[in-house]
């Protein structure tokens, strides 16, 4: 009769060590998705306001150095250092794609002309994102006000651009505008 008690007793206690092993396992698993996701976002954030602050204006009068619309923008930038390419001037673009992935197409920026077009890199920064909406800030406009604007195609870049991310409802990323002040940045440093 002992023997059975303590067999009982030992199988309380084993099925107590499971769920508690079986607990302690979920909340390890959750915590690392929530640690992968705001590395996810982190990373994302960090390029994004990189490669804004280094945006190349160009020359003056060259409207082609920056121009975006609410769902695009396309600009001269600079990779990181750590990039092995023959320069890291880039013509660059970033757009939400079909797949709704948050993409970067890079093509380099060479000086000298080449017969042969140079073919551009399609980078995935993030994906799952529903929406992708740019703002840029203007000094001043024609009439002297300052602003957000959903479009720039004006000489020069604007003074901040805002990049705001949708996720899908029910999605858990949540995560603030992404403003990054290019002129400001390059004058820093």
């Amino acid at each position: 009769m002992e023997v059975l008690v303590a067999l009982a007793i030992f199988g309380l206690l084993m099925i107590g060590l499971t769920q508690g092993l079986k607990l302690g396992r979920s909340a390890w698993d959750k915590q690392s998705q929530l640690v992968s996701i705001r590395d996810q976002l982190d990373s994302t954030d960090r390029a994004l306001r990189y490669l804004v602050s280094q945006v190349d204006p160009a020359g003056e009068g060259d409207n082609e150095a920056f121009v975006g619309g609410t769902d695009h923008v396309e600009f001269r930038t600079y990779l990181p250092s750590a990039v092995a390419l023959p320069t890291r001037r880039v013509n660059a673009r970033l757009f939400l794609d079909d797949k709704h992935r948050l993409m970067l197409r890079w093509t380099m920026a060479l000086h000298e002309q080449r017969v042969k077009p140079v073919a551009s890199t399609d980078t995935e920064l993030l994906s799952g994102v529903e929406k992708l909406e740019i703002s840029y800030w203007h000094g001043s406009g024609d009439n002297g006000a300052a602003g957000w604007s959903k479009e720039w195609a004006a000489d020069g870049v604007p003074t901040l651009v805002k990049i705001h991310l949708v996720f899908p409802k029910g999605d858990p990323r949540q995560w603030p505008d992404i403003i990054t002040a290019p002129t400001i940045d390059q004058a820093a440093g």
